[in-house]
């Protein structure tokens, strides 16, 4: 929900039964639910991973705030389907005005995606990426978490958890891209 305590911090559980109730966790809740319906439009075979990051991540959500995507598509699709996706973003947003807006936060390609979790980075990058939520690509956001050991320093039972979570079957294609994608994408 937002809030952060020191490790080994005993938490009251009236405390932690007050936040779980937070009106906050349900603009959250529904955010996500329009997080998943417009991620059924966004998904190919070259998007990787399509997850929810910020404020709707961390169940914290207020009733103006966006919904925050993290993104990582194949090396040749990066820039496709960015200029796909606001599109398709500004077009949903002219049907449904009472839908929290998208916002594209982080978009990456593969290679720079395993090079950033590879490097050690600081509780904030960490705790950002175990928070964020896929919507698309569960196996792939896994083998990034698997990469960065280094997460788990700093939140071990968080880092466990996102690892050893239920894995679903996800319809990432490792076919290659078109011709037309490779030379939009270059462009």
């Amino acid at each position: 929900s937002g809030f952060i305590f020191e490790k080994n911090l005993d938490v009251d559980p009236e405390f932690e039964n007050m936040v779980a109730n937070l009106p906050n966790s349900t603009q959250a809740v529904w955010n996500f639910q329009q997080a998943r319906r417009f991620t059924s439009f966004i998904r190919s075979g070259g998007v990787r991973l399509v997850a929810v990051s910020g404020s709707t991540s961390y169940d914290s959500a207020h009733q103006d705030d966006d919904v925050d995507f993290f993104c990582v598509t194949r090396k040749s699709e990066m820039w496709f389907f960015m200029v796909k996706t606001l599109l398709l973003a500004r077009i949903n947003r002219l049907g449904h005005r009472d839908e929290p807006s998208v916002c594209l936060s982080c978009v990456m390609d593969d290679g720079r995606a395993i090079a950033e979790f590879n490097e050690a980075k600081d509780p904030l990058f960490a705790r950002d990426a175990l928070t964020a939520k896929p919507l698309h690509g569960l196996e792939y956001f896994q083998r990034l978490l698997t990469r960065a050991t280094w997460m788990k320093n700093f939140y071990p039972n968080l880092y466990l958890s996102k690892i050893n979570s239920k894995r679903i079957n996800s319809k990432n294609s490792d076919s290659g891209s078109s011709a037309i994608k490779r030379i939009l994408n270059s462009y």
